[in-house]
């Protein structure tokens, strides 16, 4: 029986992601309740994988870990 060759097609990684920043939406009671720790969401997004939630307390560190994710 002869082998028969088969071509993989070609698949584009592609990796992006996603803020949500729940600070925003919370009234200074909501915030005293939650609290501020962990309240910025980035999700992170890459074919053909399960998403990856991760929070941070603070935008500026969301949008770091976002930006090196998404290059």
């Amino acid at each position: 029986m002869a082998a028969i060759d088969t071509v993989q097609p070609d698949i584009t990684v592609v990796k992006t992601s996603t803020l949500v920043n729940f600070l925003l939406a919370l009234s200074s009671e909501d915030l005293t309740a939650a609290g501020s720790e962990g309240q910025v969401q980035l999700t992170k997004h890459e074919t053909s994988k399960t998403d990856v939630v991760e929070f941070f307390n603070t935008l500026e560190d969301a949008q770091t870990e976002k930006t090196s994710w998404d290059t």
